[in-house]
């Protein structure tokens, strides 16, 4: 059985990421889609066989996630696609009151 092909990330930001991919072209019952980080634990959801994108939320912050994706028929599970993704820095009101710095150099 075929894998899922083309696996991206769509849109990240400090606890979400997208995920798409384009569909196997054997018939296929539904995805299983895992995510790990060094933080914890393995998740993982059952996907529809008719969606082909798919929101993973309540991620850390800055953190690096694997994802991994394949299609389940019956008792067979296609090859996983893997991809690996940055969640964004947190977005802290405390950190909104520091402003970047750019030092103006005199000119010679």
């Amino acid at each position: 059985m075929d894998p899922p092909k083309e696996m991206t990330v769509s849109y990240a930001t400090e606890d979400s990421v997208t995920i798409s991919w384009l569909r196997p072209f054997a018939p296929f019952d539904y995805y299983k889609m895992s995510c790990q980080s060094a933080r914890g634990p393995v998740d993982s959801v059952v996907i529809d066989n008719n969606v082909t994108n798919y929101t993973l939320s309540s991620l850390h912050s800055a953190t690096e996630y694997e994802i991994n994706l394949n299609a389940v028929r019956g008792s067979q599970e296609s090859k996983s696609i893997t991809t690996s993704v940055f969640t964004g820095l947190t977005s802290d009101p405390l950190l909104s009151f520091l402003t970047p710095y750019d030092p103006v150099l005199p000119q010679l």
